[in-house]
């Protein structure tokens, strides 16, 4: 009798508690909707396709929502990474107009992109915006890991903070130390 109250006390224990799992991902990536140089579907497929597990697109004041259009007069996404898009997403995919005598190609938003890579355990896109400013050739960027950023600027970026201030406005960030600080 003895020996069955312990089999079936034993029974209730439970296993040991599953090993833990590490997620590879990369937090801080830019595309075509800011200073990056590629696509964000071509960003998010060579991410998926080397095994990361999340991707965060994280430009430059700017979520990827809405329409945007790319103005390829420049020397970013033309010429071959242009080519790459448009060979491995097809010409269907790929939108493209003139506008002012401009070719323009239409940036898909974070919502397109996730039908396309997302994966329920396998892969996760993360919307995300990295809030900067720019003053005289050297920029700043402000991270919810750095609530004390005013203790660490000095007055060479002061022209900084106040686009800095402005951007978390727009965005209805409300940090009052920073805030107060830069409109020193």
């Amino acid at each position: 009798m003895l020996s069955t109250l312990a089999l079936a006390l034993l029974l209730l224990i439970p296993d040991s508690p599953p090993p833990a799992t590490w997620w590879k991902g990369n937090l801080h990536t830019h595309t075509l909707w800011s200073d990056g140089d590629d696509y964000p579907e071509m960003v998010a497929d060579w991410y998926k396709r080397n095994g990361y597990h999340f991707l965060a697109l994280s430009d430059h004041n700017v979520l990827s929502v809405g329409e945007k259009w790319f103005d390829l007069s420049g020397t970013r996404g033309r010429g071959a990474v242009l080519a790459q898009y448009i060979q491995r997403f097809g010409e269907d995919w790929v939108r493209t107009r003139v506008r002012n005598g401009k070719v323009e190609v239409r940036l898909r938003t974070l919502s397109e992109i996730k039908r396309l890579f997302e994966e329920p355990s396998r892969f996760l896109m993360i919307q995300s915006e990295e809030i900067s400013a720019g003053h005289g050739g050297k920029s700043a960027a402000i991270l919810e890991a750095c609530p004390d950023l005013e203790l660490w600027v000095h007055e060479p970026a002061s022209g900084r903070l106040a686009e800095l201030r402005e951007n978390l406005r727009r965005l209805g960030l409300k940090t009052p130390r920073v805030l107060a600080s830069a409109a020193a």
